[in-house]
């Protein structure tokens, strides 16, 4: 199970569709999602036809109806 309180979800104002996972760390501090972490997000998103991986932390989503499901598991 992913612990939802290292991340945050953040929407991309380039990319209207997108939410992309940001690790919550010290400030001045880079760090990446975990795969393993990404892959049961995306196993979720499948089993439940809800967007769909993009890249290494950005999620894709048809609808905003999608987008609202997804914050609401995920967030």
């Amino acid at each position: 199970m992913i612990n939802t309180t290292q991340y945050r979800l953040t929407e991309s104002h380039l990319f209207p569709n997108y939410l992309k996972f940001e690790v919550v760390v010290d400030e001045g501090f880079f760090d990446i999602p975990s795969d393993e972490d990404m892959q049961v997000v995306e196993s979720w998103c499948r089993e439940h036809g809800c967007g769909a991986r993009s890249t290494w932390d950005k999620f894709y989503f048809e609808t905003p109806d999608q987008m609202t499901m997804f914050k609401l598991r995920w967030a």
